[in-house]
């Protein structure tokens, strides 16, 4: 029996297992010494809660849900769709736990035998998997209780075996411990290190709202700290990693659409495609594609870009999202003003772009730009740390636009995973802008929306 390994980037072939076309020996006792992955672990998935438009979409977060009480006790083969889901609650590392701490009693090469079939099922079969284990193993794969007998040393291997060509497809220029540190977007608590959002980290939030309501999920990667192409005049890639602001924006836009599974529009979104500028990885506009609106996401980076179109690829998104290189200078030219108002934008969305007090005159630019007939912006912002934040707003209603602005602060999960001690207490601004139509404007027909539309980007 073959399977090709989900999600891979090119063609890898592995053999299933034939152990799972049997009943397994000891799942029940199994199941039973199973427990949530260890802190050190890192975060994995977090979770927000979707709360009411009024309140801004605040609700509560929670990180690495565990497994529900449908899914244990486990049942044997895993199913198909349940494979991703029990991935992300952290299955495979409770596995490796489990495996690591089994006691030496009777019946213990039998509950070891099972945890590793389902292990290297696990890993065959997800991704997600596979990145946990990266983070929190190292070659070769060893056991404390050594294996006992070979078919349990064959499993082993084969996990190792999958677990090299997952590490393979994600290198960066060759920084492979580097890569195997961060790949899962965690950091070892033996580092002191609670970091979720470094370079080439993996970000899996899911938005939730009704109970018994499957949760609306998007998974992105980050873009790897060793790439030559950086922005904030040359300092930093800061798009390459996943701000507070947004997951604040990402939640707050699923709270104005009528929650995760989507269908509203109190955001006053309009019918036509959003704009999002400064996209960085992907995760406010891909949630938004995902609740049904059609996207464009915007950089200005080579490396970013490349990075968005994977995101999208894998988020399964790509007939409504679509990436166009666009640097908010350049948004005032005749050219582009004529490029953009083809597209029939009706809102601009962005999270975390004003850095510094010359943001708001490039923004005002590309609002004009990107909506000559009229819209509405949403964005999302940290107030504190970031020059041109105070007079952000000021500036945009001098130029013409409404303005109404929210202050909130960051929940104590996002302050200690993504915010950081580095950025200590940190709040955030929240602002709708309305922008008017230009007198005498019309956009021209829509042959450019349709050739993006069709297109992987727009360079």
């Amino acid at each position: 029996f073959y399977l090709r390994r989900r999600g891979a980037t090119r063609p890898h072939w592995a053999l299933a297992p034939l152990v799972a076309m049997a009943p397994l020996p000891c799942l029940g006792e199994l199941c039973r010494a199973l427990r949530p992955p260890v802190e050190s672990s890192g975060l994995r998935v977090l979770v927000l809660e979707v709360g009411s438009p009024e309140a801004h979409g605040v609700g509560r977060v929670q990180a690495n849900p565990w497994l529900s009480s449908k899914q244990l006790p486990l049942s044997w083969p895993l199913p198909d769709d349940d494979v991703e889901d029990l991935a992300s609650r952290g299955l495979a590392l409770s596995l490796w736990e489990a495996l690591q701490n089994a006691p030496a009693a009777a019946g213990a090469a039998a509950v070891q035998g099972t945890a590793l079939a389902i292990l290297n099922d696990l890993v065959l079969r997800s991704q997600v998997a596979c990145d946990q284990l990266l983070v929190c193993t190292k070659f070769p794969l060893v056991l404390r209780r050594g294996p006992p007998d070979k078919k349990a040393t064959s499993a082993l291997q084969d996990i190792e075996r999958q677990l090299k060509q997952r590490l393979a497809e994600i290198q960066v220029n060759g920084n492979v411990r580097q890569e195997q540190r961060h790949v899962a977007g965690v950091h070892r608590a033996a580092h002191g290190e609670k970091d979720w959002t470094r370079s080439a980290a993996t970000h899996e939030v899911w938005l939730v709202r009704d109970a018994g309501v499957a949760p609306l999920k998007v998974r992105v990667r980050g873009g790897g700290r060793t790439s030559s192409a950086y922005d904030l005049n040359g300092s930093l890639l800061t798009g390459g990693r996943v701000w507070a602001g947004s997951l604040l924006l990402m939640r707050w836009l699923a709270a104005l659409c009528g929650g995760p599974s989507g269908g509203g529009d109190k955001a006053g979104l309009g019918a036509g495609p959003v704009l999002e500028l400064g996209a960085g990885v992907g995760l406010v506009g891909i949630t938004l594609a995902k609740l049904g609106r059609r996207v464009v996401l915007s950089d200005r980076e080579p490396v970013l870009l490349e990075q968005l179109q994977t995101n999208i690829d894998e988020n399964g998104v790509g007939d409504s999202c679509r990436v166009l290189s666009l640097d908010w200078a350049a948004a005032s030219s005749p050219k582009m003003r004529k490029m953009l108002a083809a597209q029939r934008f009706t809102a601009v969305i962005a999270a975390e772009v004003v850095y510094e007090s010359a943001a708001a005159k490039l923004i005002a630019g590309v609002l004009r730009s990107a909506l000559p007939n009229g819209g509405v912006g949403l964005f999302a912002n940290a107030w504190k740390y970031r020059r041109g934040m105070e007079t952000f707003g000021p500036e945009l209603v001098e130029a013409g636009f409404a303005v109404s602005e929210t202050r909130i602060k960051v929940d104590d999960l996002l302050q200690t995973y993504v915010c950081g001690d580095f950025e200590p207490e940190q709040e955030y601004s929240l602002l709708i802008v309305h922008v008017p139509p230009e007198t005498g404007s019309l956009a021209e027909g829509g042959c450019q929306a349709d050739r993006i539309g069709r297109g992987r980007s727009t360079r």
